[in-house]
């Protein structure tokens, strides 16, 4: 994740000293919402060989607070849902209903330059929760539902570049530790209703904004790669096995500041 975060970087800061832009043209009001339809294609992996794959569309929306030399709030919210199909490490046949959600509250502070491209950079700390459902369907063998919920702290930035007065690009980079993740199981003939912990590790969510602002109203695109991993865990009654999601998409936003 650092590597392409620096790669990225890299890619973005020598285009970005051809441009020069008058800080008093931007339309710098300090609220801003984006609010629009996501997809996104899911690529999820389970040890022993168990592979799924699909894409799922929903909605996110964002509020930030922004401000030269300001402290920062924000929060976020996302809801998905689709169908991923793949097979297990026995090349069984398996497809299931996939339910994607989170919502997120940040604090921060903002940096900003008033010359060149009017860079701007907001280093936070945030707190999360978030939601995967995935309910099992046929072709599969059982028909068992899993639901993985978990909290989570947040660290990460927010940085801008403008390219003209309504014209930005941006990279926005958080990395998130889950806090007591607990997957519930239900309609298992075997072992009936139960619950399973895993190992917490690092997930990261890598974003890089294209956003037209002539005034109040503006769109915004927005691809982004979001990484998670829920390691294997020895218990009773049952293992968890390390599981990993990679996620390539796209927000289409309509954005307002004000």
């Amino acid at each position: 994740m650092l590597r392409l975060t620096l790669q990225l970087l890299c890619c973005l800061l020598p285009a970005a000293g051809f441009a020069w832009v008058n800080f008093e043209e931007i339309h710098c009001s300090r609220h801003e919402f984006h609010l629009g339809p996501e997809v996104y294609h899911v690529s999820r992996t389970r040890s022993g060989g168990t592979k799924q794959d699909g894409v799922l569309a929903g909605v996110r929306g964002i509020y930030d607070r922004l401000g030269r030399y300001c402290w920062y709030w924000g929060g976020e919210f996302a809801l998905a849902q689709g169908s991923l199909r793949g097979s297990t490490g026995t090349d069984a046949r398996i497809r299931s209903h996939f339910d994607d959600a989170m919502v997120e509250g940040r604090f921060g502070y903002t940096l900003q330059s008033k010359s060149g491209t009017c860079g701007l950079f907001t280093p936070f700390i945030g707190y999360g929760y978030a939601q995967e459902r995935n309910h099992y369907v046929g072709p599969s063998p059982v028909h068992i539902h899993f639901k993985n919920s978990y909290e989570y702290v947040a660290l990460g930035f927010l940085s801008r570049l403008y390219y003209c007065h309504c014209l930005s690009l941006g990279l926005n980079v958080t990395v998130k530790y889950g806090l007591d993740g607990k997957i519930r199981v239900n309609h298992d003939k075997e072992a009936g209703r139960h619950s399973l912990h895993y190992d917490n590790k690092l997930m990261c969510r890598i974003c890089l904004p294209i956003t037209y602002q002539p005034a109040r109203w503006g769109i915004c695109l927005n691809p982004f790669y979001e990484y998670r991993h829920f390691g294997g865990l020895n218990q009773v009654p049952f293992n968890f096995l390390d599981t990993r999601l990679k996620i390539w998409g796209a927000d289409f936003f309509l954005t307002y500041k004000f």
